[in-house]
């Protein structure tokens, strides 16, 4: 019953040293998890009795709330506001300009169990960079093997975008002799995927890899690893 939790600068202050904790899950489960962690546990209801049981409930709190109440249950409240202005005290309710916002919060029984039987371990923070997962060769429908210049390509991954203008920043493709090419044509350009012309280049290894600048103030690479592009003979 441990929570990891990773520790960052707290940017909304003008405080030294302010930094704030933020919670990494293990994981996410559902309903089909919830069902067959009761059935683990030892339960002599039937799997399809606990579907039957816990979709009663959920149709009963629905139509609860439907009728104007607040359901407060031991592991989570329920309730329904309403999001938007009213122009004086004989406005009423638009659904143009007005929405009904459905809104939870932890029960007594969650709180308490979270307060008190919940550990904690402290984890490093990741240092965002620009991460490399596949190079697509568009002419040859190949991955991280060939390149094709002055062909269609695709990089996939995350935290890929930059500044265009700026010329530290970039897609370059790296020769054996370390020498850098840096891409200047492009279709698009987002954290994920950036589409582009692979430049000129002679042939040989290339390896390639992306430039960005982090806060403004932190150039950072990322590179496809495990793999070494090549333009042959």
């Amino acid at each position: 019953m441990t929570a990891n939790y990773v520790l960052h600068e707290n940017k909304l202050t003008d405080t030294p040293n302010d930094y704030m904790a933020k919670v990494k899950p293990s994981g996410t489960v559902g309903f089909d998890d919830v069902v067959n962690r009761i059935i683990e546990q030892g339960s002599t209801v039937v799997k399809s009795d606990i579907y039957s049981v816990i979709e009663d409930m959920n149709n009963v709190i629905e139509s609860m709330i439907l009728e104007g109440n607040n359901v407060n249950l031991p592991m989570v409240n329920y309730k329904v506001s309403i999001k938007g202005k009213f122009e004086g005290p004989d406005d009423s309710y638009d659904s143009t300009r007005h929405e009904i916002i459905a809104k939870t919060s932890p029960g007594p029984r969650l709180r308490k169990t979270v307060a008190q039987r919940m550990t904690l371990s402290k984890m490093n923070a990741s240092i965002p960079e620009p991460a490399i997962q596949v190079f697509i060769n568009h002419v040859t429908k190949e991955r991280n093997t060939t390149i094709t210049p002055n062909g269609s390509s695709e990089l996939i991954g995350y935290n890929l975008k930059y500044d265009q203008t700026d010329p530290q920043q970039g897609i370059f493709f790296v020769a054996e002799d370390n020498t850098e090419t840096r891409v200047e044509i492009f279709a698009s350009i987002t954290s994920s995927k950036i589409i582009f012309t692979a430049p000129s280049l002679a042939p040989g290894n290339y390896k390639i890899k992306v430039r960005a600048l982090f806060n403004n103030t932190e150039l950072r690479t990322g590179e496809l690893k495990k793999a070494t592009l090549t333009i042959p003979e």
